[in-house]
């Protein structure tokens, strides 16, 4: 009778996490090469407040007014952004300013070029793929150490595993020619 594998919880959270991290990395490139041909703008227009928020020009920037909406609602724009220049680093402005009947506005914008989360989660990916590694003579599904046992089942999760075969060593150097034993 085949034992049931155990493998650690903290192993399988992990290789979700590198997976899910390697797919939420390439889906930000996409997203960022893409907008800077495409642009999407999300608006949203309530009775108080006016909320934007647009990916464009390798960006995501987020606008907020405090403005009431003649008519509240959402809107969704797309497709070729605005040509500006590319924000390479983050920026954000906050206003406040005099509005009709002396009513205090505010502004708030902020922007954040998407190559900062992009080079986060690549380097949260890198480090999660080269530390997931299997240390030589371990079992590949639970880690146990399986130096000096014999048979090709891990003990602890009943998992198969083989070991590498060693190098071959090179075969003798040939004696030089012309030199006898005497």
């Amino acid at each position: 009778m085949k034992r049931p594998r155990l493998i650690p919880q903290r192993l399988v959270t992990r290789r979700r996490l590198k997976w899910v991290a390697l797919g939420a990395a390439s889906v930000l490139l996409v997203v960022s090469c893409v907008s800077l041909w495409y642009g999407l703008v999300l608006e949203r227009f309530g009775r108080s407040d006016v909320t934007q928020v647009a990916v464009v020009n390798g960006c995501v920037s987020f606008f907020w007014k405090d403005y009431p909406a003649r008519f509240p609602g959402f809107r969704v724009r797309h497709g070729a952004p605005i040509r500006f220049h590319i924000q390479a680093w983050f920026d954000w402005e906050v206003q406040q300013y005099g509005g009709p009947k002396g009513v205090s506005l505010d502004v708030l914008h902020v922007v954040i070029p998407l190559w900062v989360p992009f080079l986060l989660l690549s380097v949260l990916t890198v480090w999660l793929w080269r530390t997931d590694r299997v240390p030589p003579g371990h079992c590949p599904h639970c880690r146990y150490d399986l130096r000096g046992i014999r048979g090709s089942v891990c003990p602890e999760c009943g998992g198969s595993w083989r070991m590498p075969c060693p190098p071959a060593s090179p075969p003798p150097a040939p004696s030089p020619p012309g030199r006898g034993l005497g």
